[in-house]
């Protein structure tokens, strides 16, 4: 196959092989001029003074001698315009968003040469009829609507006066922009074609060379016509279509519409000799539906595969086209290491970079911190998002990890200012600017001082260029911010500025090192105009990805832009249509690639383009589905087993001052996994600062609210008079409610309550405490006198077990809640916070408790009844003792008897410290045996709330 650049390039070199110094070689886009380059280097047999190879854009505003502004410029200048011409109060800020669309309107209408002041008038009328036909129908007006192809945005007007001034205006304000920007010597891209135009014609432009060769456009605007007819008429140049018969031949096909147009308009010499029946030849043509959208170039490796390294190697074998440009990094990564070299001829952009993701959350940190209000603390989120950002997180570590478990220890939720300078970069980040003029010279200190930070890295090149890159488009916005808002043509808030700089940041990319003549080409589909490769693999080829299914937004309704002679979304898709056909029209094996789920209403859908190959083309097309090699999950439980290792460890921590707690045990009956993993392999639940209070801290701020109001009769004999004085107490139950936040939550607070910031939740949590607390006084002022014994107080007993033959003596210990006595009975009172039925307080037998087969595993009681079992063992059996559980959500007057019952009898020791102690043997030897096995809970329900149920798959 001989592809269509090399055909040019014969042609040149055929042609004007004497006059290569003389010839201008206009082609669509750099890529396909340094293509055509090569091919012509192929066949020069020695050196010379080759053409000029120029992309068509830039040749035409070569014409003129105005240059091109910097886009936030020309906003700004237009926002002057429509100021002086309107008279509005309109902030830039909203002139901004509209200020594009009106750009982009202005740009279209000098390209195709568009007689403004007729756009307009009409355009004027059509909006004073859409404006007077408020008598109709709504069907009636649907209809119109329908014709005229209008937007009715007249409807968000208050005023009719107001909107069809906006319209009156635009003609004045198009040409008061075009006389701003034509006095300093500036324009936009069409404003400096026309003018390129006139100058040609008129005579004021001279060509400097003497032949023009233009190769391979397509949609061409009316600029490029009036120049292309008048250098055909002059003889100065020559045209060099790419098409084929498939679709020229075939009215019905959209990719023959500009082509048809322009060999009628600009032929071919007769010497150019184009095959163009290469379409309907044989070719291997394959369309794979992916269930991904990112996972479509994991075909990549498979079909790199089946190539031969003597021809991989070439720049024109092989192009891998995306179609979304934003799957760009997945198909790098799925390039295998042993490819051919790989060059991209998109760039890197900055936006997908960790410089530009870094300066995202310095962003958040300004959006979410008033002027002057940083002295205050940062909000935690944001600054932990930075501290541990990749581009930070290897900076002072040691000085940041132990200031952020100070600050989770703390639940510190606004962090001062002081606390976050580890470094020389870290105090340039948390000194934030004072006002939006600041805003860039922040940034890039900020940048400058990464730089230097990343310059110790000289491995990390594509990261530094990175910085450079991100560094110079912020210092050309603080240039074009600092010229306006010198002038005051406008104010600039922090919305618009953060903007503005995501926009610039946008459209900076980082060039790609390596050879761009070598290797496997991956390109988007405008780098692929003129181009031709013997295999392409395209990545997603989805319906509104190729071609593209929205246009650009306009001011000008698509009934008015077709009657002047404006594109509109139907030239949009025969343009793409075009790209596509002529893409594969030359190549041997194209396999494309298309996500086949749909998300919400769009999605999920081959591109019509695909479906015309399937069913219109001469050729079979293969369609399949890929299937990821992915490893089932076939849900088998986790187990472990014990060995002598594990038995040992445990024994060993097993002692006076680490005593294995009744929650312990409650978790191996639970759930021995569960056991195995938080007291054997040494789990624990990441620490963090808690912005919202969760259930564990309120049941922490309950309980110790409850110890706080009764610590003080720690000893004594409570009667009823006493809880009546509590219960009318208000503001000792608040200071101890407020004592409690600050122990628990507000930890930065501590003595110094009257200052926390209590709003929103923690203000209803503060009353439901309160409320709670208030619920217990009561019950308890119903069981007066009752005598206060500890308070928090540590008990632990100890336990003989035989474990694998071996007497052991093992310590079993915690904390109660409250130990008091009653009528000469000890009671062990756990307060319980969470959700609790009466039910779980009362059992039919021993051994139905401890039977952990049965789905309903009554913790509560099993848990109080081991602590009353181990103060009686400290008690040496002195006095009875029994457990007793406050339902805390629940409990209140007249709630009857809150003591752990077997049947209908309240548990007492020494009565059943046998039964539980002989039970308490049985566990222990399961725990500590070397022979055990640690296995999941059978009932999955215990999983919703286990930290780790992702771990055993089960969340």
């Amino acid at each position: 196959m001989q592809r269509f650049l090399e055909t040019c390039a014969e042609f040149v070199l055929r042609k004007y092989g004497d006059e290569l110094k003389e010839t201008v070689i206009v082609v669509p886009n750099r890529r396909s001029g340094l293509f055509f380059t090569a091919y012509l280097r192929e066949r020069l047999p020695h050196a010379v003074i080759g053409p000029q190879v120029i992309p068509v854009n830039e040749w035409i505003c070569a014409m003129s001698e105005l240059h091109a502004a910097d886009p936030l410029r020309l906003i700004a200048t237009l926002y002057e315009v429509y100021v002086k011409e309107t008279g509005t109060k309109e902030s830039f800020d909203d002139f901004y968003f509209w200020g594009e669309v009106l750009l982009s309107d202005f740009d279209d209408i000098d390209k195709y040469l568009v007689p403004a002041e007729d756009l307009f008038r009409n355009l004027l009328s059509l909006k004073e009829m859409e404006l007077h036909f408020d008598y109709l129908t709504e069907e009636q007006k649907k209809t119109i609507v329908r014709f005229w192809g209008s937007l009715k945005s007249w409807e968000q007007f208050e005023h009719e006066k107001d909107f069809l001034f906006i319209w009156e205006k635009l003609g004045s304000i198009y040409s008061g922009f075009r006389e701003k920007l034509h006095s300093t010597g500036e324009g936009y891209a069409g404003m400096i074609m026309r003018d390129g135009l006139s100058k040609l014609q008129s005579g004021k432009y001279q060509l400097p060379r003497k032949n023009q060769v233009i190769i391979g456009m397509n949609a061409l605007n009316k600029c490029e016509k009036q120049v292309f007819s008048h250098l055909r008429n002059e003889g100065k140049a020559v045209f060099l279509w790419d098409y084929d018969d498939y679709y020229l031949n075939n009215p019905v096909n959209t990719a023959g519409k500009f082509i048809r147009e322009n060999l009628e308009l600009f032929p071919p010499p007769p010497d150019f000799l184009l095959q163009t029946d290469h379409f309907s030849r044989k070719k291997k043509i394959e369309l794979v539906a992916f269930p991904s959208l990112t996972g479509q170039s994991q075909i990549i490796p498979e079909i790199l595969k089946t190539t031969g390294e003597d021809t991989s190697t070439r720049f024109d074998h092989t192009a891998v086209v995306l179609a979304d440009e934003s799957l760009l990094f997945h198909t790098l990564g799925a390039i295998p290491a042993d490819a051919p070299p790989v060059n991209v001829t998109m760039g890197y952009p900055v936006k997908n970079s960790p410089v530009v993701s870094l300066l995202n959350l310095i962003t958040t940190l300004l959006r979410r911190t008033a002027p002057g209000k940083e002295k205050d603390g940062f909000y935690f989120k944001p600054v932990l998002d930075l501290l541990s950002h990749q581009l930070l997180r290897d900076l002072e570590t040691d000085k940041v990890n132990a200031a952020t478990k100070e600050w989770k220890e703390q639940n510190l939720i606004y962090i001062p200012p002081e606390k976050l300078f580890f470094s020389g970069l870290h105090q340039c980040i948390f000194t934030l600017p004072q006002s939006v003029a600041a805003y860039p010279g922040y940034f890039l200190n900020l940048l400058r001082q990464l730089y230097t930070q990343v310059t110790r890295q000289p491995e990390n090149t594509i990261l530094k260029e990175t910085i450079y890159a991100t560094y110079l488009a912020l210092e050309k916005l603080e240039s074009v911010m600092e010229r306006h808002l010198r002038n005051g043509v406008f104010d600039i808030s922090p919305a618009i500025f953060f903007r503005l700089m995501m926009q610039y940041l946008n459209k900076v990319a980082v060039p790609f090192e390596g050879e761009p003549l070598s290797g496997i080409q991956v390109m988007g589909i405008l780098e692929t105009r003129c181009l031709d490769f013997e295999r392409l693999i395209i990545i997603g080829l989805n319906e509104d990805e190729w071609p593209k299914g929205d246009a650009a937004p306009s001011m000008i309704p698509y009934s008015m832009r077709k009657a002047f002679g404006l594109p509109g979304i139907d030239d949009q898709d025969a343009m793409y249509s075009y790209y596509f056909y002529r893409l594969i029209q030359r190549t041997e094996e194209v396999t494309a690639t298309w996500n086949s789920v749909r998300e919400a209403l769009s999605g999920g859908e081959l591109s019509r383009l695909g479906f015309q190959l399937e069913l219109h083309s001469p050729h079979q097309v293969v369609k399949r589905n890929f299937d990821y090699p992915l490893m089932k999950n076939n849900g088998t439980p986790l187990t472990a087993f014990s060995s002598e290792a594990t038995a040992r460890r445990l024994l060993d921590y097993n002692h006076k001052e680490t005593p294995l707690s009744p929650s312990a045990i409650v978790a191996f009956l639970h759930c021995r996994m569960k056991f195995y993993l938080s007291y054997v392999v040494g789990l624990r639940e990441e620490e963090e600062v808690k912005e919202d209070i969760d259930r564990m801290v309120f049941g922490n701020i309950f309980h110790k609210a409850m110890e706080t109001l009764y610590l003080p009769f720690t000893g004594k004999i409570m009667q009823e008079a006493d809880f009546s004085v509590l219960l009318n107490d208000k503001g000792r139950i608040e200071k101890a409610v407020m004592e409690a936040f600050t122990s628990e939550f507000y930890k930065s607070f501590k003595g110094k309550e009257t200052d926390i910031p209590l709003e929103g939740k923690a203000l209803l949590i503060k009353s439901t405490v309160m409320a709670y607390i208030r619920n217990v006084l009561e019950y308890d002022r119903e069981q007066a006198p009752i005598t206060l014994v500890s308070l928090e107080k540590p008990c632990n007993a100890e336990l003989q077990v035989d474990i694998d033959g071996h007497i052991r003596q093992l310590r079993i210990g915690g904390r109660s809640d409250r130990l008091d006595e009653k009528e000469g009975i000890l009671r062990i009172v756990d307060y319980k916070t969470g959700t609790l039925k009466s039910g779980n307080m009362r059992f039919p037998t021993f051994e139905q408790l401890f039977d952990t087969s049965r789905k309903e595993l009554k913790k509560e009681a099993i848990q109080s009844l081991i602590y009353a079992w181990i103060v009686h063992r400290q008690e040496n059996g002195s006095i009875p003792v029994k457990a007793a559980v406050y339902p805390v959500l629940s409990v209140k007057k007249g709630m009857g008897n809150s003591d752990v019952m077997m049947d209908k009898s309240t548990v007492v020791m020494p009565e059943s410290s046998g039964m539980v102690e002989s039970f308490l043997q049985e566990i222990l030897r399961d725990i500590y045996s070397q022979k055990t096995e640690f296995f999941q809970t059978p009932f999955s329900d215990r999983c919703s709330y286990c930290p780790f149920s992702g771990i055993c798959r089960r969340g």
